[in-house]
This record gives C-alpha cells, structure tokens and sequence, in this order.
C-alpha cells in the first residue's frame, strides 16, 4: 500500500470518526501536552504563530480552554496565533476551540506532508498522537515551518496501543486500518528509533520519555529547531 492510499486512509477515517467523536487519544495525553505547551509559552517562543498538526476537532485546545477561565485564557493565548491542521473534514460546528474563540483559533484542512504555513513562521509546533500516523514527510515540514530556536512537541503512538488485544475491540474499520499500521510498521517502535528520525531531519535538543494512563502507553517528545 503506498503514501497516497495511507493519506486516503486517514482522511476517510477521520472525517467519519469527528463526525461522532470529538477525539481518539486518551484524556492523559491531552492534559500532559496541554501543560507542556502553556509552560513553554509562558516562557516565550520566537514568533507568534502556535500549530497544532493533525488537531481533529481541537479537543487538545478545548483542554487548554477548560484550564483557565476567560480572562486568564485571554491574557495568555491572546498574544499569539493559533493554527489548528487537520486532513478530516470536520464541520465548523464541531470544532471545539474556534467556535468559542474564533478570533483567537484559526483552523484549516490540509494534508500533514504539505503545511500551507510558510518557512520558519512557527515558534511552537505540536502534534498528540497524530503526526506518527502520517508520511514520513510531515515531519519535515513541521521542522520547515519551526522558526531557528522554535519548540516541538510530539506525543507519539506506543506499538501496545495497536496491539492484537486493543485492535480487537475497535470496529471494523478502525480494525483495518490498525492493523494496516502495525503490518507496515508505519509506528515508532522504541526510542532509538524516534531519535534517529528526528536528528537526520534537524531536530535537536531531542528529550524522549514514556507516559501511561494505566491502559495505553505514548511517548512524549520535545525538541528543537
């Protein structure tokens, strides 16, 4: 199966999963990557555009939101701009940040391998449990569009998470495509190999650590540009 049957894959699937569901990962992913970013912004990044590769219906901003109430959401998150990528088509009234601020969230379709951001525009990039999914190129355009000394983070699928006993309760569609994942080996399967592909591409500063919430396990990936 090739590149543009995975894309086709994921797009398909998406669009029909945020048709119900506001969101695939677990809740700890969520909550772990939302500190991350807040704290990384309370520190200061280089430019002031936030990208979110492969956001779905921005359930991640939703956390963020639900973390703060308006004025300190506002004091914080109004200093920047924030673009919310995802290949699903997803209706605007399913998505959970930019319906509440629309002008502080922007969000557009696009396809992971082919950002419509511009060189180096981005002080923070980040992606929970999505880029993994995608072709291998989205990770260099994620590192493209990182402004020089830009922050990324990545949370990333751990191969139990695909196991035969977790694609067993999935539904038929969903079981496919997994399965599809673990027999093209499309996932990470150990930290090694995660560090490699960053470092080829440009990342440094690269910093991997394994999180759980009991049931699933996900790598938490920060680097630099």
């Amino acid at each position: 199966m090739g590149e543009y049957n995975l894309v086709d894959r994921l797009r398909d699937n998406y669009s029909r999963l945020y048709l119900r569901d506001y969101h695939d990962s677990p809740d700890k992913s969520r909550v772990s990557m939302a500190r991350r970013i807040v704290g990384q912004l309370k520190s200061g990044i280089p430019t002031k555009l936030v990208v979110d590769i492969g956001s779905g219906a921005q359930a991640l901003e939703k956390t963020m939101l639900s973390t703060y109430n308006q004025r300190q959401f506002r004091d914080l998150f109004g200093r920047y701009n924030f673009l919310t990528l995802d290949l699903a088509n997803i209706k605007r009234a399913r998505l959970l940040a930019q319906k509440r601020y629309p002008d502080l969230v922007m969000h557009v379709v696009a396809d992971g391998s082919i950002l419509p951001v511009v060189d180096k525009a981005a002080g923070l990039v980040f992606s929970n449990m999505a880029i993994d999914f995608m072709p291998e190129e989205a990770f260099s355009e994620a590192y493209r569009i990182l402004a020089p000394e830009g922050t990324a983070f990545f949370n990333f699928h751990h191969p139990d998470m695909i196991s035969e006993a977790s694609i067993a309760t999935k539904k038929e569609g969903v079981r496919k495509y997994w399965k599809y994942l673990e027999s093209n080996q499309v996932l990470f399967s150990n930290q090694a190999q995660i560090i490699e592909r960053l470092e080829k591409i440009g990342y440094k500063n690269i910093q991997v650590s394994l999180n759980t919430d009991g049931v699933d396990k996900w790598w938490e990936v920060s680097c630099k540009k």
